[in-house]
């Protein structure tokens, strides 16, 4: 399964970003890939980093990566659910207030970094074990078309978007 068969009729366009952000080719392969590397950069970051803002109002490190797990999450149930071809109307959801409950530092990092690893594999083996066909399946996600590999490029997008932006913005 290629990147680049991907249209743009199987998302919604605030998501194309997050689409530009995927390596072409095999989209297990590149979500292993980018699960692999993320997770060395994740457990990299030293204690001093983890609960760094740069700037007042921004996330910490340890805030991007718990928005990171929550977004795969949410983007993996609804991969399930419209690979399964469940047409019920899957509702959107406010990062902010995700961000705000999740009370990271109250958590050692390294559960984070835990958390995120087993939540990489755990997808992983939930869409490698969805039929051939059920990647072309359509369903409705924030009032917005959908198809279920484009929920899958969109969990690789999104992760690399956010870790660029750490990149660039925290280290």
């Amino acid at each position: 399964m290629l990147v680049t068969s991907i249209s743009p009729t199987e998302y919604a366009p605030f998501y194309a970003n997050y689409i530009k952000q995927v390596s072409e080719g095999n989209l297990f392969e590149v979500y292993q890939k980018s699960a692999n590397e993320n997770e060395a950069i994740y457990a990299s970051v030293p204690t001093e980093k983890q609960a760094y803002a740069y700037a007042s109002g921004k996330w910490t490190v340890a805030e991007v990566l718990q928005h990171v797990i929550d977004v795969e999450r949410v983007f993996s149930g609804r991969l399930l659910r419209v690979g399964r071809g469940d047409k019920t109307p899957l509702p959107g959801f406010d990062q902010n207030e995700f961000a705000a409950a999740a009370s990271v530092e109250v958590r050692p990092y390294a559960h984070l970094v835990t958390e995120y690893a087993l939540l990489k594999k755990a997808n992983l083996a939930m869409a490698k074990g969805l039929p051939k066909n059920a990647w072309t399946q359509m369903g409705v996600a924030s009032g917005y078309d959908v198809s279920a590999r484009g929920l899958f490029a969109m969990m690789i997008g999104h992760e690399q978007h956010h870790l660029r932006v750490t990149r660039e913005r925290y280290f």
